[in-house]
């Protein structure tokens, strides 16, 4: 099965290969070169002569022109934001039990121009700041200065750790989530009925029994980690969709 090779790619290749296991396939996985850009990706896979299936966020538009298999590809983790902080606001989270306490605080994002988060913070009432051009380290640096006009990064939670372990002025903040309902999903052609309908008996059975969530939390030690992002033990601030 030709994929992309990205970095959520190791990851799903052991998620498929467990999943079409339990439905007697035994699947060899090639990845197209990595330095492929998306519309040549987008080229290769429409045309069925590079890649197979291609997983992104759900999109009413993919969805209409592709098929997709109705199996959130990381248990809704795609859509969880964490906060990098200034130390000195550690705790200014710690009573923020719903999206009115949240607003209530008062405190500022920082987003990168044109991305996805913009709409969902401008949708839940939720101050930010747009940065044009090259956002980084600027962002980082704000934050750590305290008091420029940003106060938190919005980070996705599987990539805040590296992020943290980079800019130790920082912290990772320790109390809420900041959740929207978008997760990954898979998406073939039109004409690949017979894969669409495999992947989704096999996907179906690996989130039912369980084997999709541990490979997950294998793959993401640190967000279950109580001693680190902890998921388990943050309020949950629910966001709605654009």
């Amino acid at each position: 099965m030709r994929v992309p090779d990205v970095s959520t790619t190791d990851y799903v290749v052991e998620l498929l290969t467990e999943s079409l296991g339990k439905v007697g396939q035994e699947v060899e996985f090639v990845r197209i070169d990595p330095n492929f850009n998306m519309a040549r990706q987008m080229k290769l896979f429409e045309t069925g002569q590079g890649l197979d299936l291609i997983w992104r966020g759900e999109n009413p538009e993919l969805k209409e022109r592709y098929l997709e298999v109705d199996v959130d590809i990381t248990n809704g983790l795609k859509g969880y934001r964490v906060m990098l902080i200034h130390p000195k606001d550690r705790d200014l989270y710690q009573d923020v039990k719903t999206l009115e306490d949240f607003q209530a605080v008062g405190t500022v994002a920082a987003l990168g121009a044109g991305w996805n988060d913009i709409d969902v913070w401008h949708r839940n009432g939720l101050e930010l700041q747009e940065f044009k051009g090259v956002w980084n380290p600027e962002i980082y640096d704000l934050i750590a200065l305290g008091g420029r006009g940003v106060d938190y990064f919005p980070r996705g939670i599987t990539e805040i750790s590296g992020e943290a372990a980079l800019h130790p002025e920082l912290l990772i903040e320790p109390h809420v989530g900041l959740v929207y309902a978008n997760d990954f999903r898979f998406y073939v052609t039109k004409s690949n009925v017979k894969l669409h309908k495999l992947l989704s008996e096999a996907l179906n059975l690996s989130e039912k029994d369980g084997t999709l969530l541990k490979i997950l939390k294998e793959a993401n030690p640190d967000v279950y980690d109580p001693k680190k992002i902890d998921i388990d033990g943050r309020t949950i601030i629910q966001l709605a969709m654009p």
